[in-house]
């Protein structure tokens, strides 16, 4: 029922990005792309097609890389951007939208870099159900690269593993439909955390209610765990034709060992060699000879004829010489130099 999707929406999409330098040097993270497509583009246009009509995005770092891709984001929605002079954190980031959140009556939260399928409408269903402060979208068992959450049944507790004895354990997702309740516990004047204002909901009537998720779940946190997330999308297709995500699929071409997706502007010559799980995005372009496996190949970038890649990230406008072999690790052009490959580690090959 779309008569239950919020029709305002909020997306994070102002963080450093410093984990995933230097991917992240000239644009943010929800700018990068995903399959020829950037990701809050994606987050968009799955907001878009769910019935959100008014979308809030707040932008700090390379926030001009966010207003491009809203500004070229196919969406009926209204999508305005919120610019942070200084980082607001999770919950600073809903002073700015304020007034356009509480609009809604109740509005749906999503981080802006992760992708999964949210069951907005069956979320907005419980928090008018149980008149709930939130609901947020968690996964059991906790991952441990996270804080975890602690809840009862569907009912939060709260932050951290330390707490009530049998209370599980649960990861949170980055997406939340909350009451415009919440609003009034964001402070106007510095920076907050989300948790901060959620938690003390926790005891009140009807408090913060956990909704399972077992979906997909595309959450990258470094350029290898970019790599690795984009590989193992086009992997997944090799008996198909395509790759569904959120945000619209992708075609895939078969390849040696699986599939491959090229951008429909990039140029791979034919005697290139693809070796599957490889990504060539817009403008970027593979000499021949080469032979590419479990490589993602940015916008703009160069590999020329006979170059060895395999498991490497490319970054845009970056070039690999011509015959050279390079294996795990990133090929930077910093500054418009020449290009180097570093190790995830960032020691120099």
């Amino acid at each position: 029922m779309k008569d239950a999707v919020p029709r305002v929406a909020m997306v994070l999409a102002a963080g450093r990005g410093v984990r995933m330098s230097p991917l992240t040097r000239h644009r943010a993270k929800p700018a990068l792309p995903v399959l020829g497509t950037p990701l809050l583009a994606r987050i968009l246009r799955q907001l878009d097609r769910a019935g959100v009509r008014t979308i809030a995005v707040n932008a700090h770092h390379a926030a001009e890389s966010i207003e491009r891709v809203v500004t070229a984001a196919e969406t009926a929605a209204e999508v305005r951007v919120f610019r942070e002079p200084v980082l607001m954190g999770s919950g600073g980031a809903l002073a700015g939208p304020r007034d356009l959140l509480a609009a809604g009556g109740r509005f749906a939260l999503l981080n802006g870099d992760t992708l999964c399928r949210p069951p907005l409408a069956a979320m907005a269903r419980v928090l008018d159900e149980r008149r709930a402060g939130g609901v947020l979208l968690v996964r059991t068992p906790a991952d441990r690269r996270y804080r975890p959450l602690r809840v009862a049944g569907d009912r939060v507790l709260g932050l951290g593993s330390r707490g009530e004895t049998g209370a599980e354990r649960a990861t949170y997702l980055g997406v939340a439909v909350l009451s415009p309740d919440v609003l009034d516990r964001i402070p106007d004047d510095r920076p907050s955390d989300l948790f901060d204002a959620l938690l003390p909901l926790v005891d009140t009537r009807g408090g913060l209610v956990a909704f399972g998720y077992d979906g997909p779940w595309l959450e990258m946190t470094s350029p290898e765990s970019y790599r690795r997330a984009l590989t193992h999308l086009v992997l997944g297709a090799r008996n198909r034709d395509a790759v569904e995500l959120p945000g619209g699929s992708v075609r895939v071409r078969r390849c040696r060992q699986g599939a491959a997706f090229i951008a429909a502007d990039a140029d791979v010559h034919p005697a290139a060699e693809l070796r599957g799980g490889v990504v060539v995005e817009s403008g970027a372009s593979v000499g021949a000879g080469a032979v590419l496996s479990a490589t993602v190949v940015l916008e703009g970038a160069v590999v020329e004829p006979l170059a060895v890649l395999e498991d490497v990230v490319v970054m845009e406008g970056a070039r690999v010489p011509a015959g050279s072999t390079l294996r795990s690790g990133i090929v930077d052009a910093a500054d418009g130099g020449s290009a180097e490959a570093t190790s995830a580690a960032g020691g120099r090959r």
